[in-house]
């Protein structure tokens, strides 16, 4: 989850990441066949201290405007990543 602008790690919420410490390896974009509601984007990433994890995020009209302003600014190594808004 994103609070207060920082990633928070579900296992050990004492850990959080700034976006300098995240890489978006690889992001899944699913939508619903006929509802708006199901669009959503599935994130792979990467810490530099090594933990990998996921975060998934509406897209769209839903779209969580803090999860979406946190991973703009995440490095992006895989897929390019401003095609996952399209």
């Amino acid at each position: 989850r994103i609070a207060d602008g920082r990633l928070v790690s579900f296992s050990d919420e004492k850990r959080t990441y700034g976006a300098e410490d995240i890489t978006i390896v690889d992001f899944y974009r699913f939508e619903g066949e006929s509802n708006p509601d199901d669009m959503s984007i599935l994130y792979a990433l990467q810490t530099a201290d090594g933990l990998k994890g996921t975060i998934s995020a509406p897209y769209g009209v839903y779209s969580d405007e803090a999860v979406d302003t946190f991973l703009r600014k995440v490095k992006d190594q895989g897929k390019n990543l401003d095609k996952a808004h399209k």
